[in-house]
């Protein structure tokens, strides 16, 4: 009987650390999600334009103008492809923003 009951508690214990485990990892979760919920603003690609100076005005915080190139890029691949860093005037792009 004795072994009985600490199998149970040790069993329990053991539920209540997984299930804390699982509502932690939950939580964190939640919050990365929410902080950085993306939304994006549409840009037609004017003559003239690069990546460069898009991603300069859109991201003028961001230290590495390339880091900003490749978040555009990847924001407009197709079928798993980035988008080529070559644009034209007329080009929709989508250009992620974090609120």
């Amino acid at each position: 009987m004795w072994r009985r009951r600490k199998k149970y508690r040790l069993n329990l214990v053991a539920i209540l650390v997984i299930v804390s485990l699982i509502l932690s990892l939950y939580s964190f979760y939640a919050n990365y999600t929410s902080a950085s919920e993306k939304s994006y603003t549409t840009y037609i690609v004017a003559p003239g334009d690069t990546l460069w100076a898009i991603s300069k005005r859109f991201y003028p915080d961001q230290r590495d103008v390339l880091e900003g190139v490749d978040i555009i890029c990847e924001a407009n691949s197709q079928d798993g492809k980035p988008l080529e860093p070559i644009i034209y005037p007329g080009q929709i792009l989508k250009i992620p923003t974090w609120r």
